[in-house]
């Protein structure tokens, strides 16, 4: 019985370390999501767009943002993806709007740091 009182402590107390390690290590990751260099920008009218809500690790989420944009040179699928807080809500897009998306270009899709709204005045 001594034994156990001794052993059993000393592995849950190892067990919490590790397990608050990895916690810090997922929350970096997590508030890195979506920092992207701004190295192309890339604009177009909207066509489709989609957002989703994904779970990350636990109880952290991030939003996952797909829009369909449509230019000169074609369609073009860009994904913004960002930490799901109290102060970042998701981009609120319509389809028709003219956006404009600075980020760079993983293989076939356009990952972006951050998308402006470009709405045309008549």
């Amino acid at each position: 019985m001594l034994v156990a009182a001794i052993v059993l402590p000393a592995l849950f107390l190892t067990f919490f370390i590790i397990v608050k390690r990895d916690q810090k290590e997922h929350i970096k990751k997590w508030e890195q999501i979506g920092t992207i260099e701004e190295a192309k920008v890339l604009s177009g009218q909207v066509s489709r767009f989609h957002i989703d809500k994904k779970r990350f690790y636990q109880s952290m989420f991030i939003w996952s943002i797909e829009l369909m944009i449509s230019n000169d040179a074609g369609q073009h699928k860009v994904i913004i993806e960002q930490p799901m807080k109290q102060e970042n809500q998701p981009l609120t897009v319509k389809a028709n709007d003219l956006v404009v998306a600075f980020g760079q270009w993983q293989g076939d899709y356009f990952y972006a740091n951050r998308v402006e709204i470009k709405n045309e005045q008549p």
